[in-house]
């Protein structure tokens, strides 16, 4: 096997292991776990052979101890309410699995590029996304196979269930959020062939909004870091989204999914609606529990009859109904514990703002693997920018 071959081969295997970790994949026999676990696997019998093998551990130290503490606060809330429901224990493991996992690949490939190949992973599952959903009847069912909740899953809109991972809807909607947010800053501050990642941005857009129209947020952030970062991108980017607005408009390929799609600007009769913002739904969504609930919470994340705990689907309202104020504030510290790590201003702004913001709408932290798993991965790439003092 020549050199390039050998380049090749190893640039799948890492887009392999990335899929893996990002994309909570049901893979038998452990399909509950997702698919971390079996990166972890693969990527152990080099990690073992590391000299410093510990480098990256001790660089994320304080994520380790926030993750350590977010456990014990869950473990301690159910115990003391006595909840039946235990669900989150286990949600929170696979959490832990999914962050020891980002950072055994951060020890194993200590890539300067990794900011790119996250790009990339999302880019080829927004192509899945996108192939798949368009000829759902022969290649839905493939897809499906990866899903936790398989066929449950499935409504009239089959894109949003159409990408290669564990979840559909708001779960893979944010991350393509996040991912698209990243891809504008990407844009504004990378020298490299700006004309692939204007076509990437476009695809991996389209997935977002076609996985649930939280990817409108991520197209919104994008357009304000390049505006920002390099204002003068601003006017190429402006036409793509033009394009993509004109396309999703007027072509037949979206048209049954029209009226969901802008369902928040455009009421049933064609005409600007008002009273159907994602305001008002933030404030439906939103009320002030008991004093013991909002100082300690229940420690309850699942309603008895298998819907959310206190009807609402907001992050925030999830979290403090769960962990009170404590988990709320363990929560949102992963943003400044990994701005820390990464010693970078721009990484707040860019990935913190964004999953703050993606928080509104429904859980990202800790739940969500491949949101965490962008938060963790991305944050060495931007370490190693603040390393070098470049755009910091």
């Amino acid at each position: 096997m020549n050199f390039k071959t050998k380049c090749i081969v190893k640039y799948f295997y890492v887009m392999f292991l990335l899929f893996l970790i990002l994309f909570d994949l049901a893979l038998p026999p452990f399909g509950v776990f997702g698919s971390a676990w079996l990166a972890l696997l693969l990527l152990f019998p080099k990690f073992f052979l590391l000299r410093d093998k510990f480098f990256i551990f001790k660089k994320y130290k304080a994520l380790i101890i926030l993750y350590f503490f977010g456990f014990f606060y869950v473990v301690l809330i159910i115990t003391v309410n006595g909840a039946i429901d235990v669900s989150y224990v286990l949600s929170f493991l696979k959490s832990s699995v999914v962050m020891i996992a980002s950072l055994f690949f951060l020890s194993v490939y200590r890539d300067k590029n990794i900011g790119k190949l996250l790009v990339v992973a999302f880019f080829i599952n927004s192509l899945i996304c996108l192939i798949v959903g368009t000829f759902s009847e022969k290649l839905l069912h493939y897809i499906l196979y990866f899903k936790h909740s398989g066929d449950e899953m499935v409504d009239y809109i089959v894109y949003r269930v159409s990408s290669l991972s564990g979840s559909g809807y708001f779960g893979m909607s944010a991350p393509y959020s996040l991912c698209v947010a990243f891809i504008g800053y990407y844009l504004a501050v990378s020298k490299e062939n700006i004309i692939f990642f204007l076509f990437v941005f476009v695809s991996v857009s389209l997935a977002a909004i076609l996985s649930g129209r939280t990817g409108f947020i991520g197209i919104f952030l994008a357009l304000v870091f390049i505006l920002y970062y390099k204002p003068f991108m601003i006017i190429p980017v402006h036409f793509v989204l033009v394009g993509i607005g004109f396309f999703l408009l007027n072509s037949g390929f979206v048209d049954s999914y029209r009226d969901w799609l802008f369902e928040f600007f455009i009421d049933s009769s064609g005409n600007l609606s008002s009273d159907r913002t994602p305001f008002s739904f933030l404030s439906q969504m939103s009320f002030v529990p008991s004093v013991s609930t909002f100082i300690f919470g229940d420690g309850q994340y699942v309603a008895p009859d298998g819907h959310y705990y206190g009807k609402t689907d907001l992050g925030y309202m999830r979290f403090l109904l769960f962990g009170g104020i404590p988990f709320s504030v363990i929560s949102i510290s992963l943003v400044i514990v990994l701005s820390i790590v990464a010693r970078s201003y721009s990484y707040f702004f860019v990935i913190g703002v964004t999953c703050l913001i993606l928080h509104l709408k429904g859980v990202v932290f800790f739940n969500n693997a491949a949101v965490t798993s962008f938060m963790i991965l991305v944050s060495y790439n931007f370490k190693l920018i603040s390393m070098r003092g470049v755009n910091e």
